[in-house]
């Protein structure tokens, strides 16, 4: 049974760094080398070591070429630095300051970061959207929901969403209404009807029944319930 133990040797990484590495968008590759770079520079308690291509290759499965190139990306990127010595041969090691990284798009790492935050937070609800299974995001529909979302902001849409979940009701005219029922100050019950195209609120029973009369019809791109009248 394996049993590694610290005085068999072990690599000292501040947690600042080893984060910073983690939040990096690194290609599966480019990690493993960076991770052997770490192994022979700090895991021998030093900045910089004599690291060659054909071992990292050896120890990571990694073709040599594909080494070379990814090593050169990673030094264009001030994450890795080269020293050349006078034996031609290089010193390797890992720039601490993830200030001067840059991520993939050359733009400094720390705002790249900064505006995946962004990008993520502003994709909350879509999230929430995809896991429980709405209707498919079309470009008419993600331009309906857009509107909702710069009417009642994302915190009471996403709210809106969990509530039609809960229901099992997920047509964006049921969401809607729960929306328009909330803002309206009607905190009883927000949950049992959906506002057709004419303004008019129905029960799903309502609804099932309107619709066997042909009086409205569900338009799947807009996600809505539509009266026969204003049919365009």
């Amino acid at each position: 049974m394996a049993s590694p133990q610290l005085e068999n040797g072990y690599t000292q990484l501040s947690n600042e760094l080893l984060e910073k590495i983690l939040e990096y968008p690194f290609k599966a590759y480019e990690l493993k080398i960076i991770l052997k770079i770490i192994r022979d520079t700090y895991g021998w308690k030093a900045k910089k070591r004599q690291v060659s291509f054909g071992k990292i290759a050896e120890k990571t499965g990694i073709d040599r070429r594909n080494v070379v190139n990814a090593c050169s990306t990673l030094i264009a990127r001030n994450i890795l630095f080269k020293q050349k010595l006078k034996n031609n041969k290089n010193l390797w090691g890992i720039n601490k300051n993830y200030e001067e990284w840059l991520a993939p798009d050359r733009s400094l790492f720390q705002e790249y970061s900064f505006r995946q935050l962004v990008v993520e937070k502003q994709l909350r609800w879509k999230n929430i959207w995809i896991k429980n299974k709405f209707p498919p995001l079309t470009e008419i529909l993600e331009q309906e929901i857009n509107k909702l979302l710069k009417v009642y902001g994302e915190e009471k849409f996403i709210e809106a969403l969990k509530i039609s979940v809960k229901q099992n009701n997920k047509k964006l005219a049921y969401i809607e209404g729960i929306l328009k029922r909330q803002e309206s100050g009607n905190t009883g019950d927000v949950t049992n009807k959906t506002q057709i195209s004419d303004g008019r609120w129905m029960t799903d029973e309502e609804l099932a029944a309107a619709e066997m009369k042909g009086e409205i019809y569900y338009d799947r791109e807009t996600n809505k319930w539509i009266c026969v009248g204003d049919r365009k």
